[in-house]
């Protein structure tokens, strides 16, 4: 009787720590599918922000380039401007000597 005893109290005793167990590895579980989840939007999140940076590497690159654009543009209006500045002044001193021609023209007639 003693054994029986003992061998129904050991075996209440294993059905209450594998009941234990179980509900432990359920726990477990749920704590896995929580950790997965937020590794998952982690995961996503970093991507993002590898994506975000891939693409200002980019806009960097295109800004450059567009910089680049400018200033060749600068540069070739400051050309365009020296040289509207030469034809202008050539253009003025073609015009002085027009109107001296016109002056002297016009007191050679007076003169006749």
């Amino acid at each position: 009787l003693t054994d029986r005893e003992s061998s129904v109290s050991r075996s209440e005793e294993l059905k209450a720590t594998i009941t234990s167990r179980d509900k432990e590895i359920v726990s477990l579980r749920d704590q896995v599918k929580e950790l997965t989840a937020k590794y998952s939007e982690q995961q996503k999140s970093l991507d993002l922000l590898h994506r975000a940076k891939d693409e200002a590497a980019e806009l960097k690159k295109e800004l450059l380039k567009e910089r680049e654009v400018v200033s060749l543009l600068r540069e070739e209006v400051e050309q365009m401007s020296s040289k509207a500045q030469e034809l202008s002044e050539k253009g003025d001193e073609e015009e002085k000597r027009r109107c001296i021609a016109e002056q002297k023209s016009a007191s050679l007639e007076q003169e006749k």
